[in-house]
């Protein structure tokens, strides 16, 4: 991946920013700063208060560059209105993914940048605390099934450098939950139901839920002991975010389906109809794949 002829990046990642997409752009600006470049972050949504200790310097206007790379995602929809925007002002486009599509079987982008730019360097500060928090973020602490022999790997020369403070990182990452947010959980659990293997609980518009608070309930609902695929919908004005978790199950061709991504098992997807019906859609065409 020779990008190294370019000297003007603007860095993105998908809407509703995550750890993998805000760590593994942390990495790669401070790989491509330490060789002279300039480099910008410019997202398509703001980046949640927990990535905050990051200090990525973002941006949310589309710059003039030689090489716009995206990050974590291969799909334009993905961006929103930046990808038109910020497109007529790349001279270049690099997509940098690893769902399913992309080619790669790497369980974080991190990954993809470590084998492309990091391997045989020595990792600056920066550099390392942004691999860490794509790999912690993505793996789910190394608990999900997609976790790579290559993921923990790395994590244990981050480690080595002494850059990165593991119990600091999920500090900041998973013990910072407002009150509000156990109580919005509260109202998921007493939602869910069960029917053989197949878990799932919804968030209501009327619960208020901000995106990135909200984001490991489906992980604990999956929790669950016997549960094989775990579903929750996302209420919105225009229809339902739906995502969905199984082990072993494949379910990333049915979020294809519905225009959506992700792995094998971790993806989602959108369903533009509210109410019961769509609901019930969705849980028919999961119990079939138990």
């Amino acid at each position: 991946m020779n990008i190294l002829q370019h000297n003007s990046f603007v860095l993105s990642t998908h809407m509703h920013p995550d750890g993998d997409g805000l760590g593994s752009i942390l990495a790669l600006m401070a790989f491509l700063e330490e060789r002279g470049k300039t480099v910008t972050c410019v997202l398509p949504d703001p980046v949640p208060g927990r990535y905050g200790f990051l200090g990525l310097q973002a941006q949310y206007e589309p710059q003039r560059c030689d090489c716009w790379i995206v990050l974590d995602t291969a799909d334009p929809k993905r961006l929103g209105a930046l990808y038109a925007e910020q497109k007529a002002l790349a001279t270049s486009i690099v997509w940098i993914d690893h769902h399913e599509g992309s080619g790669s079987s790497a369980s974080s982008v991190a990954e993809v940048l470590y084998e492309h730019f990091f391997d045989g360097t020595v990792l600056s500060p920066k550099a390392a605390l942004g691999l860490y928090v794509s790999l912690v973020t993505d793996t789910q602490s190394f608990q999900k099934q997609e976790t790579t022999a290559l993921a923990h790997g790395i994590a244990s020369k981050i480690t080595m450098t002494g850059f990165v403070n593991p119990a600091w990182v999920h500090q900041n990452i998973y013990a910072s939950r407002s009150l509000h947010t156990l109580h919005l959980f509260a109202k998921v659990l007493a939602r869910t139901k069960m029917d053989n293997a197949l878990a799932w609980s919804e968030l209501r518009l009327s619960d208020k839920a901000p995106m990135d608070e909200t984001l490991f309930f489906l992980d604990e609902i999956f929790m669950l002991q016997n549960a094989t695929i775990a579903c929750l919908f996302r209420e919105q004005q225009d229809g339902y975010r739906v995502t969905l978790r199984s082990r072993g199950k494949g379910l990333v061709h049915l979020a294809q389906e519905y225009g959506g991504g992700g792995h094998q098992n971790a993806c989602g997807f959108f369903i533009a109809k509210r109410g019961k019906k769509s609901i019930n859609e969705v849980l028919t065409r999961l119990k079939a794949l138990l």
